[in-house]
């Protein structure tokens, strides 16, 4: 997996030069010259429309996708950008490691470094970008959107921030990469799946909300009853209105609808929250899932009967995503 570093500041704040450096150190790095993809959404006088520059960001991050893959990205960009970019982040956050590092200098080490330039941009002009943004409404815009930041100081730490950036940037793939919110409850649901009783799915739910896990189920036969793994499937055959048929394990209940009874048998409301299951849902889950008030559906594959679930979910406007598009595959299908 490769790196893609964002570096925001002010201007003048040092992030050219510490990019220069890294370019020496890591000569394979890919430099993203931001601008050049935006130089055609900028108004004559140099300010920048923020609903084109959300275009320009969103051109940029799909260009990286398809076209950068091999190598480190570092893109530079200002500190009023922040807010635009942290909502197309998660785009590419498939393909790459994320980390943004803000630069923070003093206004008066700025406007220093800015006059011993030899090219300079409009004085007016810069005294905005200046004076326009607060480091702290950046820290709040990263904070919310829970992306991995980190503070460098700029003034006289030039090595030292080097530094921690080789260091983030020299990480391999066999370092720990934390997973996002969703894959997390997608491994606790598999690991909840081994409790399953019935080797047709071996599925585990889990039910979550507000990042907490509120309960979990997986497939298996009411209390006190045998189980597939016991003796074996109770296989039914299902004829649609098309003349199809279709094979179904009736013995069991199944992880959806045994996290939902959970749910209420212990008194939890999970009115608002998000399901994460193996595959889509059957039709009796789907149904469980609507009453319940639960808003969104994440599954690891579809199922191949799921095209019902899926028509109900649209109707009600219940939110379902796929991890992958490939059906599970399972004995008997």
């Amino acid at each position: 997996m490769n790196n893609i570093t964002f570096f925001f500041g002010k201007p003048a704040s040092g992030k050219s030069t510490i990019i220069d450096l890294i370019k020496i150190e890591k000569p394979d790095v890919k430099v993203i010259d931001v601008f050049s993809y935006i130089e055609k959404f900028l108004e004559k006088d140099g300010y920048i429309l923020e609903e084109n520059t959300r275009k320009a960001y969103t051109t940029l991050f799909e260009d990286l996708n398809n076209t950068y893959k091999e190598n480190d990205v570092i893109i530079e960009l200002g500190t009023n950008h922040i807010n635009i970019v942290s909502e197309e982040l998660e785009k590419i956050f498939p393909k790459y490691r994320i980390t943004i590092f803000l630069c923070e200098t003093s206004i008066e080490t700025c406007r220093k470094r800015e006059n011993g330039r030899s090219r300079t941009m409009n004085q007016t002009a810069f005294e905005i970008r200046l004076n326009r943004d607060f480091p702290n409404s950046h820290i709040i815009c990263l904070k919310d959107k829970n992306l991995p930041y980190r503070i460098l100081n700029m003034e006289n730490e030039l090595n030292f921030n080097l530094n921690i950036v080789l260091n983030y940037l020299n990480m391999t793939e066999e370092k720990h990469i934390r997973p996002t919110w969703d894959e997390y409850f997608m491994e606790v649901c598999h690991a909840v799946a081994k409790r399953a009783t019935c080797d047709r799915g071996l599925s585990g739910c889990v039910i979550a909300k507000d990042k907490q896990i509120l309960v979990t189920g997986y497939v298996g036969s009411p209390k006190g009853l045998p189980h597939c793994d016991e003796v074996g499937h109770q296989m039914k055959t299902m004829t649609h209105e098309d003349g199809h048929q279709t094979q179904h394990c009736v013995r069991t209940a199944h992880a959806e609808q045994n996290a939902i009874v959970q749910a209420a048998k212990l008194g939890v409301s999970i009115d608002g929250a998000t399901v994460y299951c193996k595959m889509t849902p059957c039709a009796v889950c789907a149904k469980m899932i609507i009453n319940s008030g639960i808003k969104k559906v994440i599954c690891e594959k579809r199922y191949h009967a799921g095209s019902e679930s899926e028509e109900m979910f649209r109707q009600v406007g219940i939110e379902l995503n796929f991890f992958d598009e490939e059906v599970e595959k399972y004995e008997k299908q």
